[in-house]
């Protein structure tokens, strides 16, 4: 389901990416245990991450600044129009576990 969503944003985005300007917004989760990240383009979310992309559960970061670090990863690879999908490799690259 969530390859799907991100199939769909990068088909539908992808495009207007130019004439976009993409931003990081760091989120608290709803339950207030954990942080996530949205990417916007203007004012408009263009994606929700509440939780750690590619861990089999559902689970918000732990510190603030391993949401950002990884939101900063999926702003980028959008600004170079590549594929912005985490991997656990991109995880554990930026040296978060999901522990």
């Amino acid at each position: 389901m969530i390859c799907v969503a991100c199939a769909v944003s990068v088909l539908f985005f992808y495009d207007r990416h130019e004439a976009c300007t993409y931003r990081l917004k760091v989120i608290e989760t709803e339950n207030g245990n954990g942080y996530g990240y949205q990417i916007l383009c203007g004012d408009r979310v263009v994606i929700c991450q509440p939780y750690i992309p590619s861990l089999p559960e559902r689970k918000g970061f732990a510190l603030e600044e391993d949401a950002r670090k990884v939101g900063n990863l999926v702003l980028e690879r959008i600004k170079q129009g590549n594929d912005f999908t985490i991997s656990a490799a991109d995880l554990k690259g930026q040296g978060i576990t999901g522990d």
